[in-house]
């Protein structure tokens, strides 16, 4: 199927960015527009049936590997498919997954997740949505879509590598790349996962990420014919949060919406920390930086070791 679109006046773009790296504090740039249309983690319903964790595959020999051709079709269509409205080529585990019904961290999706809940949808971390209810709501998310100026969507579940076949199919998708210091990552990741204390499973966690980083950065120069790509630091957004919007919205070439700015001021300075699964802190520059005084020594040892490339590409200190 031949799926590339064309169209104007409408922004559409991808946070690329890895898990605990503050991506979602990111994304609330475009989520908290009022002119914007965002999906948080599309691709978490494919992955999960799927049993796949990473864009990339760890081989016998330590080494990684990309995911299958086919495989990468598949989950750049879905990007393409929500970033141009095209929500009922969506299967209906993605339509009524436990983020839409239960968390429920998207603005323009509020009606939606309204609609659900109001006509059979069971709230829970393994919510239960029948097709019909699906089949229901639906028009309201896409309504929103369509009336949307900036169309959004963040992920942790692709690579630079698929880059190439998501601007085949939507050459007009802008892509921002998104990092933070494996140490503060690490660090974050361990305060939500208990049984993350193995050095070697840490090793293995840091090495798989650290490729990753390394990797995208590594590819997105091939990319420059065919996409405009933005490379921004989570620590430079917490610490200087004015700057980096300014630079987000100067590349989707439009202005930053006052709602936007006065949201980031609020949420980097709480009066309440809303914990590891929300975005909002009370003091976000501290938590940025935490790891130095907070990772274990052998903990960073580890990074240091195994990130090298990352820490020098990224200019974070060793």
């Amino acid at each position: 199927m031949n799926r590339q679109v064309n169209t104007s006046s409408v922004t559409k773009v991808l946070f690329l960015t890895y898990f605990r790296s503050g991506s979602s504090l990111l994304a609330e740039s475009v989520n908290k527009n009022p002119e914007a249309f965002y999906w948080f983690e599309p691709l978490m319903a494919t992955y999960a049936d799927l049993n796949i964790r990473h864009p990339f595959v760890m081989l016998q020999n330590g080494s990684f590997g990309r995911l299958q051709r086919g495989l990468v079709q598949q989950l750049c269509e879905i990007l393409v498919d929500v970033l141009n409205c095209k929500l009922r080529r969506l299967d209906d585990r993605t339509l009524g997954n436990n983020v839409l019904v239960y968390w429920q961290t998207m603005e323009a999706l509020v009606p939606y997740k309204t609609c659900l809940i109001r006509n059979g949808a069971i709230q829970s971390i393994d919510p239960v949505v029948p097709k019909t209810t699906i089949d229901k709501c639906l028009p309201l998310a896409i309504d929103q879509c369509k009336k949307a100026k900036i169309r959004g969507v963040k992920t942790i579940r692709i690579a630079s590598y698929m880059v190439d076949k998501l601007v085949e199919l939507d050459p007009e998708i802008k892509i921002i790349h998104s990092v933070r210091d494996p140490r503060g990552m690490l660090l974050s990741v361990m305060k939500i996962r208990e049984a993350l204390r193995d050095p070697e499973e840490i090793r293995q966690w840091v090495k798989m990420y650290c490729y990753r980083m390394h990797n995208d950065k590594e590819f997105m120069p091939k990319l420059k014919n065919k996409c405009d790509v933005l490379h921004l630091r989570y620590e430079d957004l917490v610490t200087g949060f004015n700057q980096s919007l300014h630079r987000i919205y100067s590349y989707m070439k439009r202005d930053v919406p006052p709602t936007v700015l006065r949201w980031f001021a609020t949420n980097t300075h709480a009066a309440e920390d809303t914990g590891p699964m929300g975005t909002a802190r009370t003091n976000a520059t501290a938590v940025a930086f935490k790891w130095r005084q907070y990772l274990p020594m052998d903990k960073k040892a580890i990074v240091k070791d195994v990130c090298s490339d990352v820490l020098r590409e990224n200019r974070y200190l060793a």
